[in-house]
């Protein structure tokens, strides 16, 4: 299984700086397992794409997508289950390292394909888990002003929609100086400490370090 260098960061991300059990990449749902809440999620799924026509003129879904369509095309990049002693809490990851800067061609379509991968994450983690506590994040190394000014409005609605739905879902875009703070710094700080080869992430700083501390 192919692994990228941001889901590998974002694995490390989850296991060791946001403490949960169990973290996977490149998460789908499998077809034979069962599906929770369909009804509200078609409901949401309307709600989201009406919402993003009206406001903003972007087609987040595609007309003729059904829920059934949407559960089995989301592919979450990392997803994390924290266990706790009250509750377990929720995390998907979509993370996009662009070295020019976050760019799915337009800003406006980037920022209706970021609220598309945010809203099918959470309708995953609410048909598969059946659970509304969790972060849905997007994150990435590197974004410019004018991309983040369109996307930053559309996540705030997003956040909207999830209170409505009564989500206890937030969604999260980090980037720039952020994912710098609050994802890699810690990571780094935290590999010191790891000595799982399978993080390759991880693995790939300690052998710089070798040569480069």
């Amino acid at each position: 299984m192919k692994v990228e260098v941001g889901e590998s960061l974002m694995y490390s991300y989850l296991c060791h700086i946001k403490g949960c059990q169990i973290v996977q990449t490149n998460w789908k749902m499998s077809s034979v397992w069962p599906r929770y809440n369909v009804t509200a999620i078609e409901n949401f799924l309307e709600k989201v794409r009406s919402l993003y026509s009206a406001k903003y003129n972007y087609a987040v879904f595609k007309q003729t997508a059904s829920v059934a369509q949407v559960l089995k095309q989301c592919e979450c990049d990392v997803v994390g289950v924290c266990v706790g002693e009250d509750k377990n809490t929720y995390y998907s990851v979509d993370v996009a390292f662009h070295e020019g800067g976050l760019n799915y061609k337009s800003k406006e379509e980037t920022a209706a394909k970021i609220v598309a991968k945010m809203a099918k994450a959470a309708m995953c983690l609410y048909g598969c888990f059946n659970a509304v506590d969790g972060e849905i994040i997007f994150c990435s190394p590197k974004t410019t002003p004018a991309y983040l000014n369109a996307i930053i409005p559309c996540v705030e609605d997003l956040n909207t929609l999830f209170k409505e739905y009564g989500f206890r879902f937030t969604a999260k875009v980090i980037t720039n100086e952020q994912f710098k703070m609050t994802i890699l710094d810690p990571v780094l700080e935290k590999s010191k400490h790891i000595a799982d080869t399978s993080e390759l992430f991880v693995r790939s700083c300690q052998l710089l370090k070798m040569f480069y501390a």
